[in-house]
């Protein structure tokens, strides 16, 4: 899990042998952490712009507050929360504001402003922001190439997730590509940026190794209601023809650089060695197809609803909740502001409530492959852009 020294940002992501590991433990666990992949210099301007743009959404807020359903939620009150909120449905192109779900006894009045979930989705459209430069930059396309394999990455939705001290509630057990589909095979990739030190204190990742070879447990479809009106709901996905995470080198390509300091004639591959890695890792796939499934079918007993509400915040229960989620196979991804973790939409991952006295703000990108590599967005997505505007290719 090692990539890009601490040098400038602008340098990263250059050290061939440095990407080609990443590559393999991106492929071998699901997720790669590359250490310094943004300066503090970008971090500082990313939460800098974030603040004024809070800032501004909220004196306007309090002069026009009603702006529909602007809470943002996770698990099984999610699709309450959010499967009929025209101001969900319209932020996919735009900056909205979403609002983090509180107690009753602790209401925006007896604060500032009320804490925020996150903000999205459409961070990355605007060039002269820092998030515009961010996702535009080299080392993110390269991230996205040589990491993920992917051929014709493009963008479709950012966001930035605040995470605030003692508020940031739990982000339950999950698969980004439920929410982000691809067809005909799942190409989702995130990039998650820290901002601010993450630690099992605080709400760090947590993540199950391995767990991206899975079939993809349930999708966020769009819907008719019984009005006519357009509404999401949860379906399970099929376990009969299992939808993993298909990268350039899983689908027979070469993505992966060679190694560093090695010459053309001993690290160029043949084509019958791709067919030869490919064919192996079908076979591997095959072979463990039914271990595979049942995992698969055990995690989606905890899908969108663990950690359960019960283990909200304090030491106590943040400890017997850490113990449970190592007991699943899950592991705790302690990052320093301007690491990036990279993984593909198949891997399961949450985070716990934070419950300490510091934030931990992330920028996140999701990308996916292209049409011009032949994959589709799904109609069915939450996420569409209206007036044919397409998604920003990286």
């Amino acid at each position: 899990m090692l990539l890009c020294t601490p040098t400038a940002a602008a340098a990263a992501c250059c050290d061939a042998q440095l990407i080609h590991d990443a590559a393999v433990s991106f492929a071998r666990d699901g997720f790669a952490v590359l250490p310094s992949f943004a300066s503090e210099i970008e971090v500082n301007a990313m939460r800098s712009a974030m603040e004024s743009m809070v800032e501004a959404w909220w004196n306007e807020e309090r002069s026009a507050p009603d702006h529909g359903n602007n809470v943002f939620t996770t698990g099984s009150n999610q699709t309450s929360a959010q499967a009929k909120s025209s101001y969900f449905f319209t932020s996919a192109d735009r900056v909205h504001f979403f609002r983090e779900a509180v107690d009753e006894g602790d209401t925006p009045s007896t604060r500032p402003r009320p804490p925020l979930n996150k903000v999205g989705h459409g961070l990355h459209l605007n060039a002269s922001t820092p998030f515009g430069a961010y996702a535009r930059s080299e080392r993110v396309s390269a991230v996205a190439r040589k990491v993920a394999g992917l051929v014709a990455p493009v963008l479709p939705q950012s966001m930035y997730i605040f995470k605030e001290a003692r508020l940031g509630g739990a982000v339950t057990s999950h698969q980004d590509g439920t929410f982000l589909y691809t067809r005909p095979h799942q190409t989702v990739v995130g990039l998650w940026l820290a901002l601010d030190a993450a630690h099992e204190g605080n709400g760090c990742l947590w993540a199950r190794p391995g767990s991206h070879h899975e079939p993809l447990r349930r999708r966020f479809v769009r819907t008719l209601g019984e009005a006519g009106d357009v509404v999401m709901t949860f379906v399970n996905a099929s376990a009969e023809e299992p939808e993993v995470y298909l990268s350039a080198q899983l689908r027979g390509g070469d993505a992966t650089p060679a190694p560093a300091n090695s010459s053309n004639a001993t690290t160029k591959v043949k084509w019958w060695q791709r067919l030869l890695r490919w064919a192996r890792r079908r076979l591997a796939l095959r072979v463990h197809k039914d271990r595979l499934l049942e995992s698969s079918e055990h995690a989606r007993a905890w899908e969108g609803v663990w950690p359960p509400a019960d283990m909200a915040s304090g030491t106590h229960s943040g400890l017997q909740a850490a113990k449970l989620l190592s007991a699943r196979g899950f592991i705790p991804l302690n990052v320093k502001a301007g690491d990036l973790v990279v993984f593909p939409g198949t891997l399961d991952h949450l985070s716990l409530p934070n419950g300490s006295p510091h934030a931990r703000h992330t920028f996140q990108l999701h990308m996916v492959e292209g049409p011009s590599a032949g994959v589709e967005w799904a109609h069915e997505n939450w996420l569409q852009y209206d007036g044919g505007l397409e998604f920003m290719s990286i």
